[in-house]
């Protein structure tokens, strides 16, 4: 299903200390994912996929020590995932989507556990 959530994530997000499971996807939410969504350090789960964010996926998330689950697939983010993202994966980190798939593909992801794009 779709919601109708539009705007994007403001930068007092990180207030929300106690918070366990960011669960936005399938919304109309825009703009950048900022970087102090990395300062959310009991974060579990990580839902921002089927959105409209873009840019680059900030190396801050590499702080999320308690990551389980990373979905970040159907967006209009590019770059490479940084090491420190990865490096979630010998932690807790059991799942990371990202648009990582093709000849040519918007994101670079050496670790992602599923890759979605072109065939």
């Amino acid at each position: 299903f779709k919601n109708t959530l539009n705007g994007s994530i403001n930068d007092n997000i990180k207030l929300l200390v106690n918070l366990s499971q960011l669960l936005i996807q399938n919304n109309n939410l825009s703009g950048t994912i900022p970087s102090v969504i990395g300062q959310l350090e009991q974060l579990e789960f990580l839902y921002i996929n089927h959105n409209e964010f873009q840019g680059t996926i900030p190396n801050a998330i590499g702080n999320l020590v308690n990551l389980r689950a990373l979905y970040m697939h159907s967006n209009f983010l590019r770059g490479n995932i940084s090491s420190s993202i990865c490096n979630l994966r010998e932690v807790f980190l059991e799942n990371m989507w990202a648009d990582c798939k093709g000849t040519s593909p918007s994101v670079v992801c050496e670790c992602c556990t599923k890759c979605f794009g072109e065939s």
